[in-house]
């Protein structure tokens, strides 16, 4: 019981933070004209790598695969729409899983024409 009367007499006596004051004057920015830094350059020519063949690939092959498990799991007369969508999620995934894994071989040097 004695804290608590200690902490209610340091908290009533005690003065105004700093953060409770006004500050003086703000920071204020302003943008400086011409000082923007140079574009980046365009990428020039194709990707070096097999990223768009591994997203092909990997989009067909677990597509198919999806499709087949949709259209194995339904057990109804009306399949269709388990199969697209079946297939639509599996080509998702195997896209992004091929297009990723494909993007860490690097292709060889272009052939001389």
């Amino acid at each position: 019981m004695r804290s608590l009367h200690v902490a209610l007499v340091l908290l009533s006596v005690a003065g105004p933070l700093a953060g409770q004051r006004l500050p003086t004057a703000y920071h204020r920015w302003e943008p400086t004209l011409g000082a923007s830094p140079p574009p980046a350059p365009a990428l020039s020519g194709p990707a070096r790598d097999y990223r768009w063949e591994g997203a092909g690939v990997g989009a067909v092959m677990l597509g198919l695969i999806g499709a087949m498990m949709g259209d194995g799991m339904c057990e109804g007369d009306h399949c269709f729409a388990p199969t697209v969508a079946f297939g639509l999620v599996g080509a998702l995934v195997g896209g992004l899983t091929g297009g990723l894994v494909g993007s860490l071989i690097p292709k060889g040097p272009p052939a001389p024409q």
